[in-house]
Order: structure tokens, then C-alpha cells, then sequence
């Protein structure tokens, strides 16, 4: 096909002696510079791509599409720039998507509208996600539902159409279902995953137990590191496109659907574990003075109270449920105080969990 006429991307990167074709002059007056020569062999491997996408594609129409140019490395970019001028003659059309991340994507955007038409995609609005939904499933979603697709999806069509083609109607509103198009979602972002050192997998496990945002300092915590050491390994998962920087001391996931295909990977028992590791170092970073949420900590030692701390869950979702009854968010604390009624049916240690969650209940109710 297409591809194998071409060649593949590595091609782009080959020495200059490699980009010229065996016609190709060479002229005692020929560049000598390290510079000239660079720029010679950029110039004759742009020549040589457009006569050989001229030559497979005949008299036909064809769309060259570049997904993902925010991961576009700057060789492969200029070639793009320089290719596009140089086809406008020929049935070709060029569709590059860059997707926001950061300053280099404005970089991209800037180098492409220079031979191009910039159009903005923006995320779905939770209105047309139920559009959509109705479209495909031929039923509405509730408004829970729909704010809890935008929430997996952060509105992208694509991960988005892939959830709501799954007959499961569980699997669009719940993010602990994993069905086949929880999987075929997830999956996009699983071989890049893959394809980061074990150091960084380790970290982005843990960083996901956490949530889609992170604070450094309880990564490192809960990893047993200094945050020093951390900044490379999680700089390594930035440059890939999965995380990026999110206010002082802190870092998010690019995509919702990261946080799962990282979780995906994870064995049960792992998981389970790392709930408890991020929990125990929220605890010690609460001790030293800084501000850590009971809701935060009723969570994650929630998560691994079958690592034999359901005492903890208990003790910090009854914590969150008494913030939240002074907030008055009323349903957030009946969320609270049933999360931790349902911890206190797990084996106790101390045989002191069922106490502590009555106590709890009458002096949240006023006594009653």
C-alpha cells in the first residue's frame, strides 16, 4: 500500500548520503558546512517524499492524514511544512490534528498555519454529549450520566463514541465497569504506556491511585523518594504527552481515560496496596502540618480496606462526613457516613470499628 511505497517515518531521520537519489548530482562547488549540508538533505528528502506520494497515488485523490502532531519530532515537522507547498498542485489533501499541550503545541499550530487553515476543535459540551448519546443509543441519558461521560471522556468524540457504542449501559456511567469499550478506549494509550521505562510505569501506577491530579510530594511519599529524584522519571511521562504540569507542586493526567489504562494494568493486589501506601503518606503529610482532606483519606484507605485497614476507612469517611455536615453538603455526608458503614462489615482488628461508626452517627444527627 500507500505506506509501503513510501517507506516508513524512520526514513526521515537517515543521513543525508542515504536521502539522495542515485541521480542525484554532486558538484565540487556542493555546501560543505554541516549546516548547508543539513539543509541540502532536508531539501532533497522533501523533494523525493512528494515525487514518491505524485507517483503512488496516480491520478487518484487521497487524504494524507497526521494525527498527533504535538508529537511530532521538529525533523518530521519541517518536512511537513516544506511538503505541503509542494503538493498544492497534486489531488492531495493534508489533514494534521495537534492536540493542546502546552507551549510546543502552539508552536506546531503556528508552523502548520503557515501553509494551512487552522481550525479549532473544541471538546463536546455536556449537551451535545447527550445529543450524541441519544443519536447512537437511541435513548437519553440522565443528567448524571451525561456529566459522568464528559467526565471519562473530557469530551472527546472519538473516546466518547467508543463508550457509548457498548450495549452495557453500566459501563458509560460507572468507571469501575470495564467492559470491551472501556477497553478499546484505554487501549489507545496503553502501548505508550508501555513504551516508558519500568521506573516511570511504577510511578504513573501510583500516581493514578492517587486521581488525575497528583501532588508531587505525595507521589514521592508514597513511591518511599525525594522529590528531586522524581521530577526526571515524571518529566519522562510529560515529554510522552501522558501528564502535565498542574499548578505549584503538582501534575495531572492529560486524559481522564490515562488514569484508567493506567489502572487497567494493575494487578488487584497491587492496587489494593498502593491505596494503602498513598493513604499512610497522606496521613504522615497531614501530620506535618499540611492540609490533607478527610474525603481524600476516607477514599483511598476505602480502596484498600481489604488490605486489613478498614479501621482507617471508618475512622477518616466518619471524618469526612462530619466536614461535610458542617458545610452543609448533606448529600456528600451521606455519602461519607455510608461509605463508612460499609467499611465497618470488613474484620476489625480491634473490635472497635462498629462503635466508632454509631458514635459517630447519633452525634452527626444531633444526637438522635
Amino acid at each position: 500500500m500507500l505506506e509501503h511505497r513510501l517507506g516508513t517515518a524512520g526514513d526521515l531521520g537517515r543521513p543525508a548520503r542515504d536521502c539522495r537519489s542515485a541521480d542525484t548530482p554532486t558538484t565540487a562547488d556542493e555546501p560543505s558546512t554541516a549546516k548547508a549540508d543539513a539543509d541540502l538533505a532536508r531539501a532533497v528528502l522533501v523533494r523525493r517524499l512528494a515525487a514518491q506520494l505524485r507517483a503512488a497515488i496516480g491520478d487518484r485523490s487521497w487524504l494524507l492524514v497526521i494525527d498527533d502532531a504535538q508529537w511530532c519530532d521538529p525533523l518530521s515537522l519541517v518536512a511537513v511544512e516544506a511538503l505541503v507547498p509542494s503538493l498544492r498542485s497534486a489531488p492531495i489533501g493534508v489533514l494534521a490534528t495537534v492536540r493542546e499541550a502546552g507551549t510546543e503545541t502552539a508552536e506546531r499550530v503556528a508552523v502548520l498555519s503557515r501553509v494551512g487553515r487552522h481550525l479549532v476543535v473544541p471538546p463536546l459540551t455536556e449537551a451535545a454529549l447527550a445529543k450524541l448519546a441519544v443519536e447512537m443509543t437511541g435513548r437519553p441519558l440522565s443528567r448524571s450520566a451525561v456529566a459522568r461521560l464528559k467526565d471519562r471522556t473530557a469530551g472527546n468524540v472519538l473516546f466518547a463514541h467508543e463508550l457509548l457504542a457498548s450495549a452495557d449501559f453500566d459501563e458509560i456511567v460507572d468507571r469501575n465497569v470495564v467492559g470491551p469499550a472501556t477497553s478499546r478506549a484505554t487501549s489507545m494509550f496503553a502501548a505508550r504506556i508501555g513504551s516508558l521505562s519500568p521506573e516511570c510505569q511504577l510511578a504513573l501506577h501510583a500516581a493514578s491511585v492517587i486521581g488525575r491530579r497528583f501532588r508531587l510530594d505525595a507521589l514521592a511519599e508514597a513511591l518511599g523518594r525525594d522529590v528531586q529524584s522524581l521530577l526526571d522519571v515524571v518529566d519522562e511521562a510529560r515529554l510522552a504527552g501522558l501528564v502535565r504540569e498542574s499548578g505549584i507542586g503538582a501534575c495531572e493526567f492529560s486524559h481522564p481515560l490515562i488514569v484508567e489504562a493506567c489502572q487497567a494494568t494493575i494487578p488487584f493486589p497491587r492496587r489494593v496496596r498502593l491505596h494503602r501506601d498513598v493513604g499512610e503518606a497522606l496521613e504522615r503529610l497531614r501530620d506535618r502540618g499540611l492540609a490533607v482532606p478527610a474525603a481524600e483519606l476516607a477514599h483511598q484507605f476505602a480502596s484498600a480496606a481489604s488490605a486489613g485497614v478498614p479501621e482507617k476507612a471508618v475512622t477518616h469517611a466518619a471524618a469526612a462526613g462530619r466536614e461535610s455536615m458542617v458545610q452543609l453538603a448533606y448529600e456528600d455526608a451521606a455519602r461519607d457516613f455510608a461509605l463508612a458503614l460499609a467499611a465497618r462489615t470488613l474484620p476489625d482488628r480491634r473490635g472497635s470499628t462498629r462503635r466508632s461508626v454509631a458514635r459517630t452517627g447519633r452525634s452527626a444527627c444531633g444526637g438522635r
